[in-house]
């Protein structure tokens, strides 16, 4: 062999086989010469012969681990042999599924490695040349069949549940009674319990929704009148009773209010009392809608069905056995429904991730895979490529619902290329005659915000064309939904994995995050390869392996990239295999928090770390744990981290429920308190800002210099009246010295300050646009320095340039918000500037002033103190006049940021264009003295009305600081004039921005482009309610106590202060023992046993999967009665918590609320 004489060793090894199969004889070591005959036969292309050796190696040597480790290499190299078989074979899947299962077991073999990205490319070459795809074979569609209910005697855990469709529906009473699957149903019972009074929530608030079925339930009590009639209504999931309120003061005779959900239906009877309703117009029953009585539950038949039980995919909730139900147990003859009628749409559509930075990603794709269908979480913009026309699937009359299974078939004509791999659908619910509402894309648009559209993804995903035609099979059983292409091609078959978690597709989305990740770890890479001759770079939690691939291609010797998560691993290493970077990136599937020098990471360390292992409230996936743990172990001293900081800010706000309409429903704000917090996007939340932004915590992750403490307390500048009940907080991430991302809403810019005055689609108004308070007295500064540090030595260093830029001498075209670009280089020229004269304050006050602080000009005069600090200083030079804010016109002279600072240069187009200056930004417009309050958007108007003569015309879109500070922001539809007048100021604030930036030798390059982020990261912001409520008046300061418990970071006020706020039964503890314990509470920690005792099952290995359980739950949702978005988080949760207890070794970093943390919009 080592001579390379293939052939002679072939006949040699043949002759031994012979010899021990004549005698029946074996040897322990049998296994490596099977492997060195494939190898043989491989570099004689004899392919079918080395498959077969290799698979026999693979097998002794798999028995032969058990006698001992020595048989280890020969196994892996069992796997490396197999594959390139396969490969030259031309079976590329099956080399691929091969190469993953040899990784899994060594992930640095370079063989594996190489056979991976060979079979990947072989992947690739097939799919282009229309070979190897895949078959589903999937079974034929049943006939339509009636559907019906599993005897009261079935065993639950003989029934199959492949069928997520099935016609013999389970009850809610064999659901509780068998004990096979009783605990699983009782603890999604409860979950939902305790989750659905914070969706009804977001259902009261929505402003469609709640207007159309005010309208449609007004007019069919008014007909039902004018027929002479009592109108006794029957109002299924009732939520907080507004339905009920709304029938009754419409004139209805008698409501009974319906709620299958305990707290909700404590919550309906508290708003109907609260509303001043006597209780002999209504009854509260809480049941489930199909075990409702006449006589016992409801007193009479009814004559209007409210029916409000539903879902995206419209039958997943139940509303059909509800409907049912009711029409033959509790209805007149002659009863209107309310929904009368719901016709469903569908649409093709690919949802897809393609290219990430240059890196193909596609992988992740094959894992895009739910369940049922998704819920709970809307779309975000440009999820899916529609691929056809919206097609109607069904019509469902809710006055004769349907009682059988359906099966139907459509022809979707695609009218574009792409790649099919879901449906999206949704339903149109018409009311009353006149009254529609819509869950599709024409719904959103108008501002519903509780239902949207639903995706189900298909088997797999495959080519089609423009113009082509292909059957969808549509079925539905009553009480769920499915879409299936019959007899199709798959370019890859998705894999079902109700572990991996959704948010990765959100991280990949999110463009800005991955541009500025990609420049930061480049400039890292190649200042440490300078600065030590080489890196060594470890990927924490690397997910995908996007950052991996980054560190690779920017010049790391070598990359470990470290997931607990199986299948992320498996995802990374197909990533990295496509991109052609598997000689220098290895993937383990590992515990950070157990890394090993000389095992996973090479016996010197590493010297570089990267990861993005952060949620909304920054460190609640424990990544200071983890990170510390890695230093320890695996990292070598003074390691650069990118990030290599963060800082953390929050404000205390008003969000509160009071009225809807005009009713009470106060009473639902108990539900919102939770000792958490949670991730929100505060853009889509109705909340009134009450303070300023306050630095609250900052964490150096790069040197031994450590922020605060875990403890802080600081002094928030109060600045609108208001109840202060909530406290919003975000972070800035400094990647490194030139990049940091902020995670705050749409009206924080970086360093925690409120961004210019500006309109948005979604907002009433903006915030003040002041700086963030200071800091907290005797802490030291940001490092990379943040904003807010230099806007409070310079209140007006960036907010001036980046609120004020004109086109020409026209001050109505100020551009707003389009100076970042400018904005963003400051902040880069402050920060390498920072970095290189080690951190001095001072340094970061020179870039901003050069000079010393020289005061207001008036009139164009320097005043007193000002002329008493050039003199201080010596001569100004004739070129620039420093100044710390924009203090009126000079002739001949413009204000801007320049290379000598900010303040006042020559006036390019007045005066010699050889003595001008180039600066960053600059406008040539001559406002008046600025007004007293100092606000920079005050100056713009005072500018704007003065450029405008002396009509006193101002822009309406300006707001003052006193104006705005305390808006309530509310989201709100915009008509279609507003968008395209919206549509043609961006672009011509664009054209005109990228013209000043060409003047100013700043011109935009398509790369700055992708760096330059605005906020909307996919990380949000987080939201913690407050035990206590307090009155707050500006100009006053709240005192607000910070702790970091542990992964969690928690507000709370002085004690003493304000008033405590009231909260959700099942979080009151009355103490005692387990006698006199709270009953909720005990409802809650009757969930948490049974969770211990799933946990003592996994361990033991006795059981069954847990999966198996939730499937059967999952498939009889509907009839059921369960919520499905409610039961999907679950279901990913327990399946999720099974997988990590299965782990050998976990260390106390491992967080399962790192792996099933919801993202806030579907990508």
């Amino acid at each position: 062999m080592q001579s390379s004489r293939h052939l002679d060793a072939i006949v040699t090894y043949g002759k031994l086989n012979r010899k021990l199969l004549k005698n029946n004889l074996t040897h322990a070591q049998l296994y490596a010469c099977y492997n060195n005959q494939a190898g043989a036969y491989l570099h004689l292309h004899l392919y079918e012969e080395a498959l077969q050796f290799a698979e026999a190696a693979r097998q002794l040597a798999e028995a032969a681990l058990k006698r001992t480790p020595k048989a280890f290499l020969s196994y892996v190299k069992s796997y490396s042999r197999k594959a390139n078989a396969l490969i030259g074979l031309e079976r590329y899947r099956e080399a691929s599924l091969i190469a993953e299962q040899g990784l899994k077991l060594d992930p640095f073999n370079l063989d594996l490695k190489q056979a991976s990205e060979e079979a990947t490319q072989g992947i690739l070459k097939d799919l282009l040349s229309g070979k190897g795809r895949e078959i589903l074979a999937l079974p034929n569609a049943e006939p339509t069949q009636r559907i019906t209910y599993h005897p009261h005697s079935v065993s639950l855990h003989k029934i199959k549940t492949e069928n997520m469709l099935p016609n013999k529906l389970l009850t809610p009473f064999q659901a509780e009674s068998d004990h096979h699957v009783r605990d699983t149903y009782n603890y999604m019972t409860v979950q939902t319990d305790i989750a659905m009074p914070k969706r009804q929530l977001k259902i009261v608030e929505d402003s469609v929704r709640q207007s159309a079925w005010a309208t449609a339930i007004k007019d069919s009590v008014r007909a039902i009148m004018a027929e002479d009639k009592d109108c006794r209504v029957l109002d299924l999931a009732a939520g907080a009773g507004l339905h009920a309120m709304v029938a009754m003061d419409a004139g209805a005779h008698h409501v009974s209010a319906v709620e299958r959900w305990l707290y909700l239906s404590l919550a309906c009877k508290e708003s109907l009392t609260m509303n001043g309703f006597a209780e002999d117009r209504f009854k509260v029953v809480y049941k489930r809608p199909t075990d409702l009585s006449l006589k016992q539950d409801v007193p009479i038949l009814c004559n209007l069905l409210l029916c409000d039980v539903l879902d995206e995919g419209l039958l997943a909730s139940g509303i059909i056995p509800s409907v049912q139900h009711c029409l033959n147990n509790l209805l007149t003859t002659d009863a209107r429904v309310i929904p009368a009628s719901a016709t469903v749409y569908a649409q093709a559509a690919e949802v897809r991730v393609t290219e990430v930075c240059g890196f193909d990603m596609s992988a992740v794709n094959r894992h895009r895979w739910h369940p049922g269908h998704t819920a709970g979480t809307p779309l975000a913009d440009n999820m899916f490529i529609p691929l056809s026309q919206p097609m109607e699937v069904w019509h469902f009359d809710m006055l004769s619902p349907p009682e059988e299974s359906d099966h139907r078939t459509l022809d979707v004509t695609f009218n574009r290329d792409g790649k099919l791999n879901a449906v999206v659908f949704w339903y149109e619910l018409r009311l009353t005659q006149d009254i529609v509402i819509s869950t599709g894309p024409i719904g959103v648009g108008s501002g519903m915000t509780s239902l949207g559209p639903a995706v189900q993804y298909l088997a797999g995903e495959m080519l089609v064309e423009r113009g082509s035609v292909m059957p969808l099979l549509a079925s539905h059983n009553t009480v769920r939904m499915r879409f299936d292409i019959e007899q199709a091609e798959y370019l890859h078959l998705a894999k079902p994995d109700a572990t991996f978690p959704a948010m990765h597709f959100s991280m990949l989305a999110d463009q800005s995050r991955n541009h500025a990740y990609h420049a930061a770890i480049a400039r890292v890479i190649k200042k440490k390869k300078v600065s030590a001759g080489d890196a060594h770079v470890v990927d924490l939690g690397t997910g995908s392996g996007l950052l991996a691939m980054m560190a690779a291609t920017a010049g790391a010797d070598t990359v470990l990239a470290c997931d607990l998560h199986e299948s992320l691993c498996k995802v990374a290493r197909q990533n990295i295999a496509a991109n052609g970077l598997s000689k220098r990136v290895s993937v383990v599937q590992r515990d950070i928090g157990l890394l090993q020098r000389g095992r996973e990471v090479r016996a010197l360390g590493a010297n570089v770390a990267i990861a993005d292992m952060f949620d909304a409230g920054l460190m609640g996936h424990n990544f200071l744990y983890l990170l510390e743990a890695a230093k320890k172990n695996v990292l070598q001293p003074g390691c650069a981290v990118v990030p290599c900081a963060a800082s953390l800010y929050a404000m205390g706000i008003n969000i509160e429920t009071q009225t809807v309409g005009e009713y009470d429903l106060s009473g639902l704000n108990k539900y919102r308190w939770d000792k958490d917090y949670e991730s929100c996007q505060l853009d889509e939340l109705s909340h009134a800002c009450l303070t300023k932004p306050c630095k609250v915590f900052e964490y150096f992750f790069e040197r031994e210099r450590k922020g605060r403490g875990r403890d802080n307390i600081v002094k928030l500048d109060v600045i609108a009246e208001g109840m202060m009940n909530a406290v919003a907080f975000w972070f800035d991430l400094h990647l490194d010295e030139e990049e940091s991302l902020c995670s705050g809403p749409s009206y924080i810019m970086l360093g925690g300050a409120f961004k210019p005055l500006a309109k948005s689609p979604c907002m009433q108004s903006a915030p003040a646009t002041e700086a963030a308070t200071a800091q907290v007295a005797d802490s030291p500064p940001s490092y990379p320095p943040s904003s807010a540090a230099m806007d409070s030595a310079h209140p007006h260093a960036f907010s001036l340039v980046e609120e004020h830029l004109t086109v020409g001498s026209d001050a109505a075209g100020m551009v707003q918000c389009e100076a970042k670009d400018a904005n963003h280089h400051a902040r880069k020229v402050a920060s390498k500037e920072f970095s290189s004269k080690q951190g001095s304050l001072a340094a970061v006050l020179d870039v901003v002033a050069p000079t010393a602080l020289v005061g207001t000009l008036h009139d164009g005069k320097p005043n007193d103190n000002a002329s008493r600090a050039q003199n201080s200083a010596g001569a100004i030079d004739s070129l620039h006049i420093p100044a710390t804010a924009f203090a009126g016109a000079r002739a001949d002279w413009v204000f801007k940021l320049g290379h000598m600072g900010l303040g006042y240069y020559p006036d390019a187009q007045a005066g010699d264009s050889a003595t001008a200056c180039k600066g960053y930004t600059c406008w040539s417009t001559n406002p008046p003295s600025p007004p007293q309050n100092n606000c920079t958007s005050c100056v713009e108007a005072s500018a704007t009305k003065s450029d405008a003569g002396d009509s006193g015309t101002v822009p309406t879109s300006h707001v003052s600081c006193a104006e705005s500070a305390g808006k309530i922001f509310k989201r709100e539809g915009s008509s279609a004039g507003q968008n395209a007048e919206g549509a043609a100021l961006e672009a011509e604030m664009h054209t005109a921005t990228a013209e000043l930036k060409k003047q100013g030798g700043q011109e935009e390059t398509a790369d700055q482009a992708g760096k330059e982020c605005d906020n909307g990261h996919y990380w949000g912001q987080a939201l913690q309610y407050l035990g206590s409520c307090v009155q707050v008046t500006p100009g006053k300061k709240v005192m607000l106590l910070a702790r970091r418990d542990g992964a969690q970071i928690r507000f709370s006020l002085r004690a003493g202060t304000g008033s405590p706020v009231a909260i959700a039964p099942w979080k009151e503890e009355w103490g005692g023992g387990a006698s006199v314990e709270n009953p909720h509470l005990q409802r809650v920690h009757y969930c948490e046993l049974l969770v211990q005792d799933f946990l003592m099952r996994v361990r033991s290995n006795r059981f069954p999967s847990i999966e198996e359980d939730m499937k059967m739950v999952q498939a009889n949702c509907g009839s059921l009665l369960l919520d499905p978005a409610v039961l999907a988080q679950v279901y990913h949760e327990m399946v999720v918590l099974e997988q990590i207890h299965r782990s050998q070794e976990v260390s106390p970093g491992v967080s399962l609320q790192a792996i099933t943390s919801q993202p806030l919009k579907l990508h």
